[in-house]
């Protein structure tokens, strides 16, 4: 790894999430809930321009294609757990977590051995976007005691865990292709 690579601006922006999502949890445990909304936005938009000016300014590194999603997944477990306590099965959260480090641990080995980052599947897309949006129904119905909201945050929590399943297979084919390839013929 490259000291000057940390100090691109897209890496800046993905550095800049994990102070923004622990604020974000810290002013939940407060029950600031529109101040903890605003933080996570604003850690979320940082997700989404991180590496799109990467590759618009050309400036992808290793080091970001690393910390990116090492950061998003510290603030996804520590959301997990603060929510988790309150509304979702810990077996849900326990495998989830396992899954997580699994397949954290199958990409990390991919972008060592290749210097290349796994594609993101859609269905992994969808996934990050089911997590989000559950977050932010517990939220309401957390912060407005509406247990109709709690619901939903369940069903896309649910939703979110089934495409983890489906995107996981995503991460693996890429790495056992690398190590398994295709015979002659």
């Amino acid at each position: 790894m490259k000291l000057e690579n940390l100090f691109t601006t897209p890496t800046f922006l993905t550095l800049i999430r994990l102070p923004l999502g622990i604020a974000g949890l810290g002013s939940l445990l407060e029950g600031r809930y529109k101040s903890a909304l605003v933080l996570l936005i604003l850690a979320g938009l940082s997700d989404v321009l991180d590496g799109w000016l990467a590759r618009k300014l050309k400036e992808e590194t290793l080091e970001g294609k690393i910390l990116d999603p090492v950061i998003d997944k510290l603030l996804a477990f520590l959301f997990l757990i603060f929510f988790a306590s309150k509304y979702i099965s810990w077996i849900f959260i326990g495998l989830y977590i396992l899954g997580e480090l699994y397949t954290g641990f199958i990409v990390l080995l991919y972008v060592l051995a290749t210097k290349e980052m796994v594609p993101i599947s859609e269905f992994g897309k969808l996934r990050a976007i089911c997590f989000v949006i559950s977050i932010v129904f517990l939220m309401i119905g957390e912060s407005q005691g509406k247990e109709d909201f709690i619901d939903w945050g369940r069903a896309f929590f649910g939703l979110m865990f089934l495409n983890f399943i489906i995107a996981s297979f995503g991460y693996y084919i890429p790495y056992i292709k690398m190590h398994f390839p295709d015979p002659p013929e």
